[in-house]
């Protein structure tokens, strides 16, 4: 992202190993950073924010990214599955 001008920072905070199938987790993420790239491009400042982290038996995708105003996807995975 550094190449295209956009800041970016990813913090993962796990305990535990994810049991959702990695193909699945794989496809969502690729879809949730697409739609944050898309959305940064339009932004005078550049910047994305990919955090993971578990809460209780769900893994939380936050992803912030500039654009506009300042969107918030926030994803709750159940650690057994989507």
């Amino acid at each position: 992202m550094h190449r295209c001008g956009i800041e970016s920072e990813i913090r993962v905070f796990l305990a535990h190993d994810i049991v959702v199938s990695e193909m699945d987790f794989c496809v969502v993420l690729g879809n949730l950073i697409d739609n944050a790239l898309k959305n940064v491009k339009n932004a005078n400042e550049k910047s994305i924010v990919i955090t993971l982290f578990e809460r209780g038996c769900y893994l939380i995708v936050n992803i912030k990214n500039t654009t506009e105003g300042l969107i918030v996807a926030n994803y709750w995975f159940y650690r057994y599955g989507i």
